[in-house]
């Protein structure tokens, strides 16, 4: 009777063995959909300064060190602290288009989506728990997993858990931190990860825990070696100067406070509680102590929520548990085998999906910037207010010297563009802001105060919106932008004729 049991465990670990199981298939399945989310069309306005820098940097052979685009910081000094991730971008479009770019990003997104299943999975045999935390992850990551460099930086948080886990040998963290330093300015939350696990063992064990301080060394090695670049040593505190900065990050998207107003908001908190959770079930400082530091940092700042979300589904893990009786990722079957099949599928249309529309511009006001540069506009001396999203077209389409009064580098530009640009939105002293750039036009978002102020003054002359085209034509045309030019400006016979 014993030998039979044995015999029959033999067969089925051979099985398993011989087949695809759970465990493979679902890598591959997530890998397919971080893949899906990562090659998404290119229309971040930030990655447009980040593919138009990368441009600058072939066309000149080195970096810039000061600001090319704007009138308002020319000749400012500039620290290009994604200056890889600028290269790769602009190289990959040149060799493919927007299709190797399209590619790259689904890549980088895949490595996150298979590395978060394998370390949630990976010390337990249930399926459904690391389904569900994996799941939790890429639905963030739906939503704010963007075009622009912080997928480097995502890849690099994972990747650091992974060799935490000793999925990897310690030694990746030098090229890996030379990487993330290089191409994205959060670095440092490699450093705060793994000093957090050693604070957590600490207080565990009550003794130092060499591992960890080991790992943390590492760390510091490869972040230090992150030095050795075109720029130097600037890189390694650019994050200080960022933060620095606080006051022009205050009316910023990302940079504001948790909120809880839409799904991702809730997907994280249903992470939170499962963090919670897995602390009632098996309390560890190795868990609270990481896990509650990045929920703080989600909490006070939103673009935190993208990392919170991977070290959350990564810590909490272990301590989960469901009923008995679920599928385990060892086992192999049909299951298995249609789910890798469609996994693979996926990884097809991904990949082919991303050989179209490669660039989405409709958020942009292209044809109202062409008008206005016809009618020689964006010249030193024929300045253009704009918001920052037309600032980053700008430097994709014309490179140095684009006549940028402010684009998406809030952290960089003076205090008072910040607080110019803040009036024009919010509203306040618009005269003062017009007088301090004498600019020739403005072109802007259609409705709000600026506007109607606009509208009321003699020496300024709004022009109706551009119609643009839809495809019911009994349906009026939509418009989001007005173009504002001085009553002395007047547009030449030929674009009126075209423009009439």
């Amino acid at each position: 009777s014993t030998m039979t049991s044995v015999i029959n465990s033999v067969r089925r670990r051979s099985a398993n063995r011989a087949g695809v199981t759970l465990a493979t298939a679902l890598t591959v399945f997530f890998g397919a959909i971080g893949l899906l989310v990562g090659r998404r069309v290119l229309g971040d306005n930030s990655f447009l300064t980040h593919l138009a820098t990368g441009k600058l940097i072939l066309e000149q052979g080195s970096i810039p060190r000061t600001d090319p685009y704007s009138f308002t910081a020319d000749g400012e000094p500039w620290v290009v602290q994604s200056w890889l991730a600028s290269l790769l971008y602009a190289s990959l479009d040149r060799l493919l288009g927007g299709f190797g770019i399209r590619l790259m990003n689904g890549v980088l997104c895949a490595g996150v989506g298979a590395l978060v299943w394998r370390l949630t999975s990976r010390r337990s045999e249930q399926v459904f728990v690391p389904l569900g935390l994996t799941g939790g992850v890429l639905i963030v990551g739906s939503m704010m997993w963007s075009p622009r460099p912080l997928l480097f930086g995502l890849l690099g948080l994972t990747l650091v858990l992974a060799v935490v886990d000793d999925m990897m040998k310690p030694a990746w963290l030098l090229p890996i931190m030379w990487a993330w330093v290089n191409t994205h300015g959060s670095f440092p939350l490699a450093g705060v990860l793994v000093g957090t696990l050693v604070v957590g063992a600490w207080l565990d064990d009550r003794r130092l825990p060499v591992r960890e301080v080991k790992l943390l060394a590492w760390v510091g090695a490869g972040t230090l070696l992150g030095a050795l670049n075109p720029l130097g040593p600037r890189l390694l505190w650019f994050p200080l100067q960022l933060l620095r900065r606080g006051d022009a990050l205050d009316n910023v998207v990302e940079w504001r406070p948790f909120q809880l107003d839409g799904v991702v908001s809730w997907v994280f908190l249903v992470l939170v509680a499962a963090f919670v959770a897995s602390l009632i079930a098996v309390p560890r400082w190795r868990v609270i102590v990481p896990g509650t530091v990045f929920t703080i940092a989600a909490l006070l700042a939103v673009r935190n929520v993208v990392m919170a979300s991977v070290v959350l589904a990564v810590v909490s893990a272990p301590g989960l548990v469901v009923a008995r009786g679920q599928l385990r990722t060892s086992d192999s079957g049909p299951i298995a085998r249609v789910l890798f099949a469609v996994s693979v599928a996926l990884v097809l249309i991904a990949t082919l999906g991303a050989v179209t529309e490669p660039v989405d511009v409709s958020g942009y006001p292209v044809a109202e910037m062409e008008l206005l540069e016809a009618e020689g506009f964006f010249q030193t001396d024929q300045r253009v207010l704009h918001p920052e999203i037309v600032g980053n077209y700008l430097s994709l389409q014309r490179g140095s010297g684009a006549g940028v009064f402010v684009d998406d580098r809030f952290d960089f530009y003076p205090q008072q563009v910040i607080d110019d640009l803040e009036v024009m939105l919010y509203g306040g002293d618009y005269a003062s802001v017009i007088d301090r750039y004498s600019p020739g036009a403005i072109l802007w978002k259609s409705g709000g105060g600026f506007e109607a102020w606009l509208r009321a003054r003699e020496e300024w002359v709004v022009a109706d919106p551009l119609a643009t085209d839809t495809d019911d034509k009994d349906e009026p045309a939509e418009t989001t932008w007005f173009i504002a030019r001085r009553a002395r400006a007047t547009p030449s016979p030929a674009v009126l004729a075209s423009n009439p």
